[in-house]
């Protein structure tokens, strides 16, 4: 295993010894999967697949998840098998990406047989274009044109749209990249929008200084986003489905 899931075997080690009879799998999904793992966000996303969800079982494996939120890693998922396959429609933007990036790093692997419709897909993909969008105006306001709080805001909200735009390209039946900047390259192409913006917002994610001014990059960033959400309307797939 890579040295950066080293926690991640010791939470599987904890895992097995509180809910050895009730746990089915765990999988590594989210950055850590893509390759786009920051040491400093701590960013191992889990999933946790147990026999069923009752509170007994969810009960056996709180110590574990205890442990890895006081270590700064983000809540685990805790799913079960039944929970995947009749969430399949209510979730297949993260579905597909789980299925297409993850790593298993303890029994079987819950994804490899999981169909999702394209409807839904669609569905969730404007849905959560246009919540992003949202929240993204709200936090402009609070953050009241300080350049240090912009360029937060354009750290944070970049990789939110990133995975968006992951599904946007299944939705195309377009070929998904790991890695987010490649992921948002492909979706600019495909919606014929301009990368620019965006790329300079991964350059700031990576830690390099730009030289756009951060109102300036904020403001080219939000008419992209505000295009690629006009344009989604008209999205239409290579099988010539449409809204």
């Amino acid at each position: 295993m890579q040295k950066k899931h080293r926690i991640v075997e010791e939470m599987v080690a904890r895992l097995e010894a509180s809910a050895a009879d009730r746990l089915l799998s765990v999988v590594v999904y989210g950055p850590a999967a893509h390759g786009d793992y920051l040491e400093e966000k701590k960013n191992h996303n889990l999933l946790v697949v147990l026999s069923d969800l009752s509170l007994a079982s969810i009960a056996k494996i709180g110590g574990p998840v205890r442990w890895w939120l006081k270590k700064g890693e983000p809540m685990p998922r805790v799913f079960s098998p039944e929970f995947i396959a009749e969430a399949a429609d209510v979730f297949p933007m993260e579905f597909l990406d789980i299925t297409a990036h993850h790593e298993v790093v303890h029994g079987s692997d819950s994804f490899r047989s999981l169909a999702v419709k394209k409807h839904h897909l669609r569905s969730q993909c404007e849905r959560e274009l246009r919540e992003n969008l949202m929240r993204l105006q709200e936090a402009y306001l609070e953050v009241g044109g300080k350049s240090k709080r912009l360029v937060a805001l354009l750290r944070e909200s970049y990789p939110v749209f990133a995975t968006v735009f992951r599904g946007c390209l299944q939705l195309a039946d377009q070929t998904v990249p790991a890695h987010d900047a490649d992921v948002v390259r492909d979706f600019c192409r495909h919606m014929s929008l301009d990368p620019v913006p965006f790329a300079e917002i991964d350059q700031i994610k990576n830690g390099t200084k730009v030289s756009s001014a951060p109102d300036d990059l904020f403001q080219r960033y939000y008419q992209q986003i505000t295009m690629a959400i006009a344009a989604f309307d008209r999205f239409q797939t290579e099988n010539g489905e449409t809204k």
